[in-house]
């Protein structure tokens, strides 16, 4: 599972930077993808309380999970609360990625999401990182076996998602690849979504099909994010084509495959 930002601080200043543009805040050119490094911050003033970020892979193998765990661990150490919740029941690599799973599962979690306070969160939860050298950063994942799959949905998550709200700042969710009633439930609920693809033409026709989708939605446009992984690789003419091919702003994240080789060997976040 390859591609993840390589820093924290692109993570956040990519993220930073993107919803910016979006909102309006500040407009670069369609011509364009939005570089990383950017200064732009979400301060305490900006920021709501309980925000909610999806993270879908436009096509199987674009590095979202990666994405969405560095996101996680980079808004934790910025901001000093986040929380990664797996929400592909079936296949939780978030779990698997790190080697940790939490003692009492997320599915236990949402059955119980009426009566959700600080100790059931704990119980419910891992640390996203040994020692929580990221700050404040908690694991959500149904069980690591896929069992969760049987019982839970994405309808059931979204449910609970408004009660989580109040106990947490940043809420990432990984989320799996599959269309359905309970995807569209899940995306309704969430504030930004960032679509993840590659400059390969299958991820980018991927990617052009998500965004009819959210489009057909009545989405927002300032809600989807979409956010090219392992930029400037050999396919420099798929990505020069870009802007037309997607008709509209998107951030970029370089390759970084020697980094994101050696964070998954070790479990964690670079």
């Amino acid at each position: 599972m390859t591609g993840l930002f390589p820093t924290f601080a692109q993570a956040k200043a990519t993220v930073d930077r993107s919803l910016r543009s979006n909102s309006g805040q500040h407009q670069s050119s369609a011509e364009q993808g939005l570089p990383l490094g950017s200064t732009t911050t979400l301060t305490a003033e900006t920021a709501e309380a309980g925000m909610t970020i999806g993270v879908l892979g436009a096509k199987g193998g674009c590095g979202a999970t990666t994405i969405a765990l560095n996101l996680a661990a980079a808004l934790a150490r910025n901001y000093g609360d986040a929380a990664l919740i797996d929400a592909n029941f079936q296949s939780p690599d978030a779990a698997i990625l790190l080697g940790r799973e939490p003692k009492h599962s997320l599915v236990e979690l949402i059955a119980r999401h009426n009566e959700i306070d600080n100790d059931l969160l704990a119980a419910c939860s891992a640390p996203l990182l040994e020692g929580q050298a990221c700050g404040s950063c908690r694991l959500f994942s149904g069980p690591a076996d896929g069992s969760g799959a049987r019982t839970t949905s994405l309808s059931h998550l979204a449910e609970c998602i408004d009660s989580l709200r109040d106990f947490g700042r940043y809420y990432v969710v990984d989320l799996p690849g599959h269309l359905d009633k309970h995807l569209v439930t899940m995306l309704d609920r969430l504030d930004y979504v960032l679509l993840v693809f590659e400059a390969t033409i299958p991820s980018v026709a991927g990617a052009r099909r998500w965004l009819k989708i959210f489009a057909e939605l009545d989405y927002p446009q300032n809600k989807i994010i979409p956010v090219l992984n392992r930029a400037g690789g050999q396919l420099k003419q798929v990505e020069a084509d870009l802007p037309s091919l997607l008709g509209r702003n998107y951030a970029k994240l370089p390759n970084a495959f020697i980094v994101s080789q050696n964070c998954a060997s070790a479990g964690a976040p670079a």
